[in-house]
């Protein structure tokens, strides 16, 4: 008789039960807390320290702002110094590019920067609105430093348009407008006129706005210019006395 091999029964691989199968996702839950964690509290700590350094920075600049008095040169570049540290842990702040335009303009008014140092702060405050597009101050101070660098160019009409679109009726950005169009009142279109106007109608309404235009038409010699163009609005007016002294309606 032939002999036959005993037939060996296959042997299962072993399924993971699913009690084992619940551990192990267990633990990667827990491991991926973990480093959500750990990630969230490393950029909330990278942030504080940033927010530290821009506040040594904003804290000169509104000391300047307040007393109208500059600091000494090595101040000012300390304050520099602390943006560009906050600027290193958190590049994408657009306070942060705003304050840094801010901070170089004025180096650049009081001796402290070269004037090139202005197209430096004109891509500082473009960086600015890349990150906050609806910021009126920022469109406002790139379109009084683009009429200070080239005029009254399509590129200052379009930050004026920015900041009257992002704030209408901000005091700042009634009267920076209205100023910047006062600036250059020999040169202006029909459209930029009616723009005025515009301006001029809404400050009626608008005390703060009205007073610093009114301050503004003063210093440009453009008094006439103000009142010819309110003149056929006086009727309109709920409170006209302030421009009836001023123009004498």
């Amino acid at each position: 008789m032939t002999a036959h091999r005993p037939l060996h029964k296959q042997t299962q691989p072993q399924m993971p039960t699913q009690t084992n199968t619940s551990k192990t996702l267990k633990t990667l839950t827990v491991a991926l807390l973990a480093i959500a964690v750990l990630f969230t509290a490393y950029v909330a700590g990278k942030r504080g320290l940033a927010n530290a350094w821009y506040y040594q920075a904003e804290y000169f600049y509104s000391d300047w702002e307040q007393s109208s008095t500059v600091g000494s040169e090595p101040r000012y570049h300390t304050a520099v110094n602390a943006l560009d540290k906050a600027l290193s842990l958190d590049p994408s702040h657009p306070e942060y590019w705003h304050l840094m335009g801010r901070l170089k303009l004025l180096g650049a008014n009081v001796g402290y920067e070269p004037d090139a140092v202005l197209d430096v702060v004109k891509q500082h405050f473009l960086k600015s609105t890349e990150n906050r597009p609806m910021w009126p101050d920022t469109w406002l101070d790139l379109a009084r430093l683009n009429n200070y660098m080239e005029g009254l160019n399509d590129d200052t009409r379009l930050y004026m348009h920015n900041a009257l679109q992002t704030g209408p009726y901000i005091d700042l950005v009634v009267w920076g407008v209205a100023e910047i169009l006062l600036d250059n009142w020999m040169w202006l279109s029909d459209t930029d006129k009616s723009l005025l106007e515009g301006e001029l109608i809404k400050a009626t309404k608008q005390p703060k706005a009205l007073k610093l235009i009114l301050d503004s038409a003063t210093r440009f010699e453009r008094q006439d210019a103000v009142c010819d163009l309110l003149a056929p609005h006086v009727g309109n007016m709920l409170n006209p006395a302030r421009l009836n002294k001023y123009c004498a309606f």
